[in-house]
């Protein structure tokens, strides 16, 4: 499986095979090739575990528990400005009495290669301070000429309000290490995040955020928004392994909020990205 991944990615573009082996995107189908959800993360390097909008549902369901209004959200990238990889997100929260439950749906690749995700979530407050959040994924890896691998897995977050400017969050994403149905010996990745941010103003924020696949090494990710001004926010970061410098801006127009970001790697350059909100009960 190995190399058939490898000769079809090699045969649509060789800069498609180099990313390959930069970016660690598994030929054997046992990397996640989904990244973080949302351009107001990804403008902030990243950063997604203390960042609470309708994207929670793909990046920290915990941060469900804080969204008081339905809303849908979009997002789309192309990485490094590549027709082949492209990633959409749609996403869905409904808030309830008992807690808030999310819908996430995912996309990556191109007719030759591609990996689906859907996944359905659910967050809620345990005291005031403290939330929790799981979400059950179906995972599906196709190839085409090779036919589909399917996963079925479960992620599960936190975050605690240490005080009113300090917030911690945590997650994993498949923690029992669960295998394709058709290959058993084959393990999708384990990902465990743990992230602070920090609110020194109502102005700034500031995000510091960790992550180990178990099969790699650790990465870095650090954030920072600034609100110029009520409706628009400047936004910066960085992150490790692969090492990517990351800029966008946030327009808030009440019930709609319209995120632009990219990131930017120094060898394959840009991976443009745009989010839509819509909060449906404004």
């Amino acid at each position: 499986m190995h190399s058939c991944l490898h000769s079809v990615l090699h045969s649509y573009s060789v800069k498609l095979a180099i990313l390959t082996l930069i970016l660690g995107i598994s030929i054997s189908g046992t990397a996640q090739t989904f990244s973080v959800t949302g351009a107001r993360q990804n403008a902030m390097g990243g950063t997604s575990l203390t960042v609470n909008d309708v994207f929670s549902a793909a990046n920290n369901q915990a941060g469900l528990a804080f969204i008081e209004d339905m809303q849908a959200g979009i997002f789309t990238e192309r990485k490094f400005l590549l027709s082949g990889l492209n990633h959409f997100t749609g996403v869905f929260a409904l808030p309830t009495s008992s807690g808030t439950f999310g819908l996430t749906i995912d996309y990556f690749g191109y007719s030759k290669f591609n990996e689906k995700k859907a996944g359905i979530a659910y967050g809620r407050k345990v005291g005031e301070n403290f939330s929790a959040g799981i979400q059950l994924d179906y995972v599906q890896l196709s190839i085409p000429e090779y036919g589909n691998k399917n996963i079925f897995t479960f992620e599960v977050g936190m975050q605690y309000k240490i005080m009113e400017e300090l917030m911690v969050g945590a997650h994993i994403f498949n923690p029992l290490r669960w295998t394709t149905t058709e290959f058993t010996d084959e393990k999708y990745p384990t990902l465990l995040s743990l992230g602070i941010a920090y609110n020194p103003s109502e102005k700034v924020l500031l995000i510091l955020e960790t992550e180990k696949d178990i099969d790699n090494p650790l990465r870095f990710r650090t954030g920072l928004e600034y609100k110029l001004v009520e409706k628009l926010h400047l936004r910066g970061g960085y992150s490790t392994y692969p090492s990517m410098y990351s800029f966008g801006i946030g327009i808030n127009l009440n019930a709609l909020k319209i995120d632009v970001a990219s990131t930017v790697h120094p060898v394959l350059g840009f991976s443009p990205q745009l989010g839509i909100i819509y909060q449906i009960n404004d």
